[in-house]
């Protein structure tokens, strides 16, 4: 005899339909466009379940949405790429007419890669900046919302090691988070790391990154 497992997904005596949709169009060779949706309509059965726990009939519908937008700039050794990404999450009682999570993302994105030798490259990244940050709306839970900015610049050296490719990775990065509660609130930071990370893998496997 095994316990009885909570279902975490809604999935108790239900019928279940889910479908996608993923998209990618490029206009022009440096222009990049990303649409991604997913829909899941889910009919629960009400009354008492085989381990004695009642829910109600009712429908509850799942809905994500990915918008991803890139553009890429190749000047000689250098490569910039502004991106803007939009993601939107939705579950909803449809019986009741009650959101039970309700959230989106804006992302603005800029990314800067420079090949300084060879075997070395340097990266740099912004998600979020000046008057338009990494923005997190949730309608249901309004004291969770919040923006944040993020930076950060590494050197990248590629070697090889005894027959491995051995990737190194030295780095500053900085992350900055203010909840959206109109007063300072704990959860908030403001943070500065130094990394430094190695990556080992098979030369004759291709690329490890």
């Amino acid at each position: 005899f095994s316990p009885a497992v909570p279902d975490l997904l809604f999935y108790r005596d239900s019928y279940v339909n889910d479908s996608y949709l993923d998209l990618e169009v490029r206009p022009w060779p440096a222009l990049r466009v990303v649409q991604k949706l997913r829909v899941r309509f889910n009919w629960q059965e009400g009354g008492l379940s085989y381990d004695g726990q009642f829910q109600r009939d009712r429908r509850v519908d799942f809905w994500t949405w990915v918008n991803r937008v890139e553009y890429t700039w190749q000047l000689g050794r250098m490569r910039i790429t502004p991106q803007y990404k939009f993601m939107l999450l939705r579950l909803l009682d449809r019986d009741a007419e009650i959101d039970l999570l309700a959230e989106s993302r804006s992302i603005p994105i800029l990314r800067l890669e420079a090949q300084l030798l060879g075997r070395t490259s340097l990266r740099a990244g912004i998600q979020g900046f000046a008057g338009l940050p990494y923005r997190v709306a949730d309608e249901t839970a309004r004291r969770n919302s919040f923006d944040q900015r993020t930076a950060f610049i590494s050197l990248l050296n590629r070697s090889a090691y005894f027959g491995y490719d051995l990737v190194t990775i030295v780095g500053l990065g900085r992350d900055q988070r203010e909840y959206n509660t109109g007063f300072e609130d704990a959860r908030d930071f403001d943070s500065l790391t130094f990394f430094v990370r190695a990556i080992v893998g098979f030369t004759e496997f291709g690329r490890v990154l």
